[in-house]
């Protein structure tokens, strides 16, 4: 089940502020949402391609909330 579009804003906000602290030099930062229970993220700086990963689905699925069709595949011919 997909998250209403202020929930999902509100994850992408944590999220880049979480990319924010990283590059400012934090070790270890830490995303909590509740999603049918506590679900807690950990991101450091080894683990950065994931949280921009993290950001990117968020950002498709802000796309898809707002009635949009998001990134589909690009094709070469």
């Amino acid at each position: 089940m997909m998250a209403d579009l202020a929930t999902l804003e509100l994850r992408l906000a944590e999220a880049e502020l979480a990319k924010h602290k990283l590059a400012l030099g934090e070790k270890v930062v830490l995303l909590s949402y509740s999603a049918e229970g506590t679900n807690t993220r950990q991101f450091n700086q080894a683990s950065l391609p994931l949280l921009n990963t993290y950001i990117s689905e968020l950002k498709a699925e802000i796309t898809r909330a707002k009635g949009g069709r998001g990134r589909g595949p690009i094709y070469f011919g």
